[in-house]
């Protein structure tokens, strides 16, 4: 199939030629998370991490290739292209978006963003639910397998991770079991997976806090450096884990929120250890309701290097040699304290931004920049973006 064949096939020909036409600067009304804040997680966090991939991985005439939940803008690929063209490597996406195909809006952007020069044409995004990955006869998890691995895997969700109950199939928890499996059968370079995430007691099912915040209990009870680093930085101690077990509330929202995403940090860790080593990187948060006092969603940053394997000789064929020197691999523990530790700097961008003015106008006019590309006006933007950033009661 040839490119020209690909693009009819997500936009059929009189859709193509009536968008050419179409006035693609009319005003577009923002919605909450084109906030500013949410172009200094773009840049700050998941492009710096993605920059350093970039000057980090061989790509031999390969794409850079992304697992994206895009939005109808699509502003985190473009912003990604942009990287990529600098790099001079192409990019190559699978995104998920339920309502595409209910979406003018979306099917325009697509129509954009496939026009880029750096743009692989093969890119595809579906009218699907991403949580569909974990099942082995979906289209997602087909194209996801023809992917052949991803670089870097970015699920920004709207909800929770944990908005439904534990155990439940069909969620998003397994489809990120079902990703790092795709990874370590198809992958041995380094990758990235961003997480963003409602993390308040709200959006958490019960079921699903209580297995993450055993696991924290565990670490308290027996890592003594686990323990008195949490209890330093006063982030919760074993009382009041212990309360939250039984259904009292004893942690304030703000710390809540910490125990949840160190929680299902230990999660991802004690799933992925059989393949991989796992490193928090750059972590945020932020708040969904511009009147709360905590924030209530993560965002969350993880880098994947996969392990060695020790290939021995049972037969006894060959000599048993001295393993050359390699660093050892953290223990559990040891990764729950720098787990730990990552979360004691986990930064807050309302608060960031609204403490310093130059920051923020310059996340303000980056914002409105790249949100012009996607048809919105410029100036009206930057306008909303200096009204709607948080203000502290």
């Amino acid at each position: 199939m040839t490119s020209q064949d690909n693009a009819e096939e997500l936009f059929p020909r009189d859709f193509l030629e009536a968008e050419a036409g179409a006035d693609r600067t009319a005003a577009r009304t923002p919605e909450p998370w084109h906030k500013p804040r949410k172009h200094w997680i773009r840049k700050e966090q998941w492009g710096k991490l993605v920059g350093r991939l970039l000057d980090e991985l061989v790509f031999d005439g390969r794409p850079f290739r992304y697992l994206t939940l895009p939005g109808r803008y699509l502003l985190d690929v473009r912003h990604l292209h942009h990287m990529c063209a600098q790099k001079e490597v192409t990019l190559r996406f699978l995104g998920f978006d339920s309502s595409r195909k209910n979406d003018p809006e979306l099917d325009i952007s697509m129509d954009e963003v496939w026009r880029l020069p750096s743009i692989r044409k093969d890119s595809v995004l579906l009218a699907d639910r991403m949580e569909t990955l974990s099942n082995p006869a979906s289209l997602g998890y087909e194209h996801a397998s023809q992917f052949r691995g991803f670089d870097a895997a970015n699920l920004d969700l709207c909800d929770s991770v944990a908005s439904r109950e534990a155990g439940a199939s069909d969620t998003a928890l397994e489809a990120i079991k079902t990703l790092v499996q795709l990874q370590a059968e198809m992958r041995t370079e380094p990758w990235l997976l961003f997480i963003t995430t409602r993390a308040d007691r709200g959006s958490v099912k019960r079921s699903v806090m209580a297995r993450l915040f055993d696991v924290v209990r565990g670490n308290l009870e027996r890592n003594d450096a686990f323990r008195n680093k949490a209890g330093e930085a006063a982030m919760f101690e074993p009382a009041a884990i212990e309360a939250e077990l039984r259904s009292e509330r004893r942690l304030l929202d703000d710390q809540f929120l910490r125990a949840f995403g160190i929680g299902f940090a230990k999660w991802l860790l004690k799933l992925s250890m059989q393949a991989w080593k796992l490193k928090l990187e750059i972590n945020a948060c932020y708040r969904v309701v511009d009147s709360s006092l905590a924030p209530g969603m993560l965002s969350l940053a993880f880098r994947f290097e996969r392990l060695p394997v020790h290939i021995a000789d049972p037969v006894g064929l060959v000599p048993q040699r001295k393993a050359s020197s390699v660093r050892p691999v953290p223990s559990e523990d040891d990764l729950a304290v720098r787990f730990l530790d990552r979360f004691t700097k986990l930064v807050d961008v309302d608060k960031l931004l609204i403490s310093n003015a130059r920051l923020r106008e310059q996340m303000i006019c980056e914002n409105a920049e790249l949100m012009s590309l996607a048809r919105f006006d410029h100036d009206a933007i930057v306008e909303w973006g200096r009204a709607n950033c948080w203000q502290p009661r």
